[in-house]
């Protein structure tokens, strides 16, 4: 398994400090499904 590495953009950092923590789970776990999609289109 090739090492994967999680990163966020420094603009995405500064606009979740204005985010409650119910959306920033929110936009956290849309980036998961995201990953696991487009992770299992390449399969």
């Amino acid at each position: 398994m090739k090492n994967d590495l999680v990163v966020k953009d420094n603009a995405l950092i500064n606009a979740s400090y204005s985010l409650g923590l119910v959306e920033q789970r929110l936009i956290l776990l849309a980036i998961v499904i995201i990953r696991e999609h487009t992770h299992n289109m390449h399969l």
